[in-house]
């Protein structure tokens, strides 16, 4: 099985910081952008242990002030309540159409009921290749998956409404920033690794 290496990046002075734990070192060495930093680092562990680049898989986790990463864990909670939504909206569509026809609802009759053209309801119909008891549980576990994530997601958003309103994160307020911020410009600077060495005792 592959070794896994789990990297961390932290932003500072327009780089990112790279930190990775292997066996007998901990490596440190920085990347311009954060698309840049595996294969920085995936070079760094290999110069370090003597192995293949490719011997090894990296697990990037990027560290971000704590706040914005609350915002960031919000808004990935949100889009995964929106992919399984939608995955379970699917699935309900072809299920209550399946049943409503099972019932003896006509096709016409059926797109009446659930807002759609008889052809949609067609098309639903023949989506429908699952005994109707398969679909349901499929359907009900999507919906606990759903459950499960409402209150973190919950308890973020409202997590992330109160940094907007505290912070006053709005376009003109960044524009301010922007205006008034010191003078940055990008300045050679030469990529390094850092190996600290376990004491071999």
């Amino acid at each position: 099985m592959m070794e896994t290496y789990k990297v961390t990046a932290t932003r500072s002075d327009g780089w990112w910081a790279v930190h990775a734990d292997v066996p007998g070192a901990s490596l440190w060495t920085q990347a311009r952008r954060l698309d840049q930093v595996e294969a920085t680092v995936r070079e760094a562990i290999a110069l370090a242990l003597d192995v293949a680049e490719d011997s090894f898989a990296v697990e990037l986790e990027p560290t971000l002030p704590g706040e914005l990463q609350h915002d960031v864990e919000a808004v990935r909670l949100v889009a995964a309540m929106a992919s399984i939504a939608q995955d379970t909206s699917s699935r309900l569509n072809v299920w209550l159409a399946q049943v409503l026809i099972e019932q003896g609802y006509t096709t016409r009759d059926t797109g009446q009921i659930m807002g759609y053209s008889s052809q949609r309801v067609s098309q639903l119909v023949a989506q429908a290749d699952e005994p109707r008891s398969a679909v349901e549980q499929k359907i009900q576990a999507l919906l606990d998956e759903w459950r499960a994530l409402l209150q973190p997601t919950l308890k973020a958003l409202d997590s992330l409404r109160a940094n907007v309103e505290q912070e006053g994160r709005s376009q003109d307020a960044l524009e301010d920033r922007a205006s008034t911020a010191p003078d940055k410009r990008a300045r050679p600077r030469r990529r390094f690794v850092s190996v600290a060495r376990a004491d071999a005792s």
